[in-house]
């Protein structure tokens, strides 16, 4: 009735899982909405829905999710440095106009995309 469905993993896995497609998203939602706190109040007002989307999950209470990320801290920061290194090899594409490179993370970010059925 829920349309639920069970997953059964070890500790270890359960982690690591989390750690990528909860507490990582949750992390990078509220580094970029710290990072545009620096700047300008009135670019808040200037901001569509995309922007609210992706930082949605920020709202969540810090105190909660300071101790999430403390108590699955090796998970998560496994999870940061796979987040680092595509990152890295974005911004070198982009700094160096190699637009195939930008394409391809651009279009493997779709094909992830695309395989969330959440409505």
């Amino acid at each position: 009735a829920l349309k639920m469905q069970v997953f059964i993993q070890t500790p270890e896995t359960h982690d690591t899982i989390v750690a990528h497609l909860s507490h990582l998203p949750h992390a990078l939602a509220a580094i970029l909405s710290a990072q545009l706190l620096n700047h300008d109040s009135d670019w808040a007002s200037m901001s569509g829905a995309g922007l609210k989307d992706t930082t949605r999950v920020a709202a969540g209470s810090p105190e909660l999710w300071q101790q999430i990320l403390f108590q699955n801290k090796t998970s998560v920061l496994d999870a940061l440095g796979g987040f680092e290194s595509v990152l890295q090899r974005f911004k070198i594409a982009l700094s160096e106009n190699d637009t195939d490179a930008v394409t391809k993370i651009l279009e493997d970010g779709k094909k992830f995309r695309e395989t969330l059925n959440h409505d």
